[in-house]
């Protein structure tokens, strides 16, 4: 995983994508949020970073990307599951996540987006045994959610 992992790295990561005001702490440790994990491939790894997201954090950054309002997000929230649009949307935030995970000389793409109970082991444990770094997100507007990275 890239060095410099961090609340601040993540927020502005996402700032900028989302083009709004987003606060970043330190989630808690220990296995990370599992809802949907987006997983990212490398030329010599098949499974070689994974990002586990709460359900809030996948609705609240997905509408809050194309401006889609509170109450849709929350609606996907309660279902347990991301509508098409937000789908779609949430499909782009994890790919900026590859910038975030790759290092010089080690790109990681996108390479799916998975519900936690259709997730293979191997990714399973990559999010809860590697000691993932975990952050609570709350994007302005929408809500708090949880992600974690493991590499």
């Amino acid at each position: 995983m890239s060095t410099g992992l961090n609340a601040s790295t993540i927020a502005g990561i996402i700032e900028t994508l989302l083009g709004r005001e987003v606060t970043v702490k330190n989630g808690p440790a220990g296995k990370g949020p599992n809802a949907l994990i987006a997983v990212y491939a490398s030329p010599d790894k098949p499974v070689a970073a994974c990002v586990g997201c709460s359900i809030q954090f996948a609705s609240y950054a997905a509408a809050a990307l194309s401006l889609v309002p509170r109450e849709v997000a929350e609606g996907d929230i309660r279902a347990g599951k991301l509508s098409d649009v937000l789908d779609e949307n949430f499909r782009e935030v994890m790919n900026v996540f590859g910038g975030i995970l790759s290092s010089p000389g080690h790109r990681v793409v996108l390479d799916r987006i998975t519900g936690s109970g259709e997730a293979p082991d191997e990714i399973s444990k990559m999010l809860s045994e590697s000691s993932p770094v975990s952050f609570e997100v709350e994007v302005e507007g929408y809500g708090k959610g949880l992600i974690s990275l493991a590499a």
